[in-house]
């Protein structure tokens, strides 16, 4: 009887062993001195937390165990922050920088999907260039550092690019911009930065006549307008933001005649006795550029000087550089002006002028024409005789700009 105890005992035991309990059996059924099954080990690695560690152990007869080891965990991860992108526009210089943080040492990055015209630097995050194209761009900014601790984060940042800068003048029933009209309400497109002006003249952009000069950060034309020449005078400003640029034209008007002049009148492009309006033409890149090719638009007016019976007439023209070819300019046809009785009026003439195709450098900008004339009518023939005689003697002095726009 117990044999037999002390034979289960043991097979008690057995199975207490394997649950990690301690036990044992001797012949006598008391179990002295008895082991039971072999000691069990173990060692366990894992990536886990970004630390080291692991388990060994022994169990026999009771619990006995400790913990030691190391593992390797995943690396920690980079955040991007794409710091907020500013407003760019198609022709302004652009300077934006992406930032990382949450890793040690310095990240690289790099992005798909910026605009067309900029450019990352892997090293700072910096994005810089000169737009071309204006959208919405969703761009795929990555920074990672290296090593055996490299990390990685990604994010989407939008970059928006707005339209070039530009001007509309489209409501205007003049071609240009006066003293009462806030020229930065007209601007179009850009990106919302603070404008400079500025009136560089030059080829098709005149300048601002005698006392007239335009407040670089308001744009607002300034001044007393110091000339006596009547008509309209057109001058270029140019707006600038970030790099891009806009031509504008502004202009000031002296709608005062000297005393005694000719009443000089204009006709152009629709418009009856306009000559205080300046002209306006379009043209289309690539093509061969003309003003005035109408027959009779526009045409000129110049009343007085003369005797009922006889009139002499002389004029004198100065032209500023612009795309036109000077050389094509025409007053053609110029004839005496009568009365449906005969009597002699004054003199009426037209005006066309042409050139090849504008540089690339004006094809998208609007520019113009600033054309001076003098007259001389008289009764007699030697009072309008010669460019000095005119000058001198005529009492008729005009000023005509042309305005000439990119076509739609």
């Amino acid at each position: 009887m117990d044999r037999l105890t002390c034979t289960l005992r043991r097979l008690s035991g057995i199975a207490l062993a394997f649950a990690g309990l301690a036990t044992g059996c001797g012949d006598d059924g008391a179990a002295p001195g008895v082991t039971g099954p072999p000691p069990t080990t173990g060692t366990t690695t894992g990536t886990t937390g970004g630390t080291t560690g692991g388990s060994t152990g022994v169990d026999s007869f009771g619990s006995a165990g400790g913990s030691s080891g190391s593992s390797t965990g995943a690396p920690p991860m980079l955040e991007v922050d794409c710091n907020m992108p500013p407003l760019g526009a198609v022709g302004a210089t652009y300077d934006h920088t992406f930032l990382a943080s949450g890793a040690m040492g310095s990240p690289t990055f790099s992005a798909v999907g910026l605009p067309p015209g900029l450019v990352l630097n892997p090293v700072t995050g910096q994005v810089t260039g000169t737009a071309t194209a204006e959208g919405t761009y969703d761009v795929e900014v990555t920074a990672a550092t290296g090593g055996a601790m490299g990390a990685t984060g990604m994010a989407t940042c939008t970059i928006e690019i707005a339209p070039a800068l530009g001007v509309d003048l489209s409501g205007l029933a003049a071609p240009c911009l006066g003293p009462d009209d806030d020229l930065l309400s007209f601007l179009t497109g850009g990106n919302g930065a603070p404008v400079t002006c500025s009136t560089p003249g030059g080829t098709g952009n005149g300048t601002p006549p005698a006392g007239i000069a335009v407040d670089p950060d308001t744009c607002a034309i300034t001044g007393t307008l110091a000339e006596t020449r009547y008509g309209t005078f057109v001058w270029m400003t140019r707006v600038e933001q970030q790099g891009a640029y806009a031509w504008v034209p502004q202009c000031v008007t002296n709608a005062t005649p000297e005393p005694g002049s000719y009443t000089m009148e204009v006709d152009h492009e629709g418009q009856m006795d306009a000559a205080l309006v300046p002209g306006r033409g379009t043209f289309t890149a690539g093509q061969p550029i003309a003003y005035g090719a109408a027959a009779g638009d526009p045409l000129f007016r110049i009343i007085g000087g003369c005797a009922p019976n006889a009139c002499y007439y002389g004029y004198a023209y100065g032209i500023s550089a612009s795309p036109f070819d000077a050389d094509t300019l025409t007053l053609a046809p110029a004839s005496l002006l009568s009365d449906p009785m005969g009597n002699k009026l004054g003199m009426t003439h037209e005006l066309s002028i042409s050139g090849p195709a504008v540089p690339a450098a004006f094809e998208g900008r609007i520019w113009l024409l600033h054309l001076t004339f003098d007259y001389c009518l008289a009764p007699d023939a030697a009072t309008c005789s010669g460019v000095d005689a005119i000058k001198q003697n005529g009492k008729g002095k005009l000023v005509y700009d042309v305005v000439m726009f990119p076509a739609p």
